[in-house]
């Protein structure tokens, strides 16, 4: 069961967040922890705190990650991968771009 916590971030102050843990990320996916850190670490699923950041040494989602991780999850399992199209530039002076998947939230970035 996802838990409510009170955290201060840097740029927006002090705010109240639900939080899901490892365990329940991975059994919303139908993944172990391993698998979904594979994932993670593989840039296929994003996350709200890197284990090195909380005391449970754990990946931690907040409701917009867990939300897009099952929409990205479930567009890998039905299309076998992202389907990127050019969004915008991030740097038009240097051409570096945004693409944004077809079908899910995931971006990638040149």
């Amino acid at each position: 069961m996802p838990e409510i916590v009170t955290q201060k971030y840097y740029f927006g102050g002090w705010k109240s967040v639900v939080v899901y843990s490892e365990q329940e990320m991975a059994a919303a996916l139908g993944l172990t922890r391993v698998e979904l850190r594979t994932a993670i670490e593989a840039g296929k699923l994003c996350y709200h705190a890197h284990p090195s950041s909380n005391a449970l040494r754990e990946y931690q989602f907040n409701q917009g990650a867990y939300s897009d991780n099952l929409d990205r999850w479930s567009c890998l399992k039905k299309r076998g991968a992202h389907q990127f199209e050019f969004d915008h530039y991030y740097d038009k002076r240097l051409g570096k771009a945004v693409y944004k998947c077809r079908y899910c939230p995931a971006e990638k970035f040149d």
